[in-house]
């Protein structure tokens, strides 16, 4: 009963089943909820809501036996101190120590039956090695942190600053992360796949790398790289580094796939036309420096402007940094 107590307490009961025994399925932990559900408390039902029902009530909790005694899942405190502009910002973690990884999570002020996870960070061994897998960076409002201006690149900051100091500790040679970016245009709809803008792309087109890649990030999975991933990542920056506003049709662009008026446009052919010799990448930024006004004509166009300029995806791939 004290270990069923204390996962209650947690924001997501079926990821700390399935780190105490990552071989388990999604039915084999179901199967747990509805065993806690049926023998301890008929409130559990909600948290084994989504097809639990489906699956006879009377299972052999036997076989989890092993995963439920293997190591225990109190969550503990850390506090790390963290230098941002000039600030000094303690900001509390919480971490979980089980048998094969050690999870820090940096949650929402919400209460513990919808806590969000702000920062996510995964240590675990691979190939006898320790790595930092940063698994998810969220900017949502509530994110417990003393700070006013807390943005996307200031909570990646803190995770990278929070690894480094647990670098000594836990022997930690790499960085992993997944970049699935992206950022949404304010006051424009909900985050979906229209109005979202793929963060690695973005930064392509005005810097010549990916966002992960200005913090020294390439393509690659615990150490390994692909010859042919970094070829075209290098090639990414070759492109953009000699590309002029003038080589690329931006005035169709952007009037082919926004909804402007005649005078709107007489004045976008002026200002790109007086920019003809501007990189390309200056250009854009200079365009997203009144991000409000003009991230919507960005999105509407940033695609076909990628693939123009035949520039190499990097949505949805592994990056990796020694640290």
């Amino acid at each position: 009963m004290e270990l069923f107590h204390t996962l209650m307490r947690l924001s997501n009961f079926g990821k700390v089943i399935k780190s105490l025994n990552p071989t388990l399925t999604y039915t084999d932990i179901l199967d747990i909820c509805l065993y806690f559900r049926n023998v301890n408390d008929d409130n559990f039902a909600v948290i084994s809501s989504g097809g639990a029902s489906k699956i006879p009530p009377r299972i052999d909790i036997r076989k989890h036996k092993s995963a439920l005694e293997d190591s225990p899942t109190q969550v503990q405190k850390h506090v790390h101190t963290f230098t941002y502009n000039d600030k000094t910002i303690d900001i509390v973690f919480y971490y979980t120590v089980t048998t094969n990884a050690i999870t820090f999570t940096l949650d929402t002020a919400n209460n513990m039956n919808a806590l969000k996870h702000c920062i996510y960070i995964v240590i675990e061994n691979v190939n006898k090695k320790t790595y930092a897998n940063i698994k998810n960076i969220s900017l949502y409002d509530n994110c417990k942190i003393n700070y006013n201006n807390i943005t996307g690149t200031f909570l990646f900051r803190v995770a990278i600053d929070l690894i480094k100091s647990l670098k000594p500790k836990y022997d930690i040679i790499g960085i992993q992360l997944l970049d699935n970016s992206y950022i949404t245009c304010p006051k424009h709809g909900e985050s979906s796949e229209h109005n979202n803008i793929h963060l690695s792309m973005m930064s392509t087109l005005l810097y010549g790398t990916t966002w992960y890649g200005k913090y020294k990030f390439e393509p690659g999975e615990y150490g390994k790289r692909d010859k042919h991933d970094i070829d075209n990542f290098n090639n990414n920056k070759t492109i953009m580094a000699n590309t002029l506003t003038r080589d690329v049709p931006l005035y169709k662009l952007i009037k082919d796939n926004n909804d402007i008026t005649s005078e709107q446009a007489k004045v976008l052919k002026k200002v790109i036309y007086d920019n003809s010799d501007m990189p390309l990448s200056k250009f854009l930024i200079k365009l997203l420096n009144n991000y409000d006004a003009n991230c919507v004509i960005f999105r509407n166009m940033y695609k076909q402007l990628y693939n123009l300029l035949k520039l190499e995806k990097f949505v949805g791939y592994k990056f990796y940094r020694k640290i």
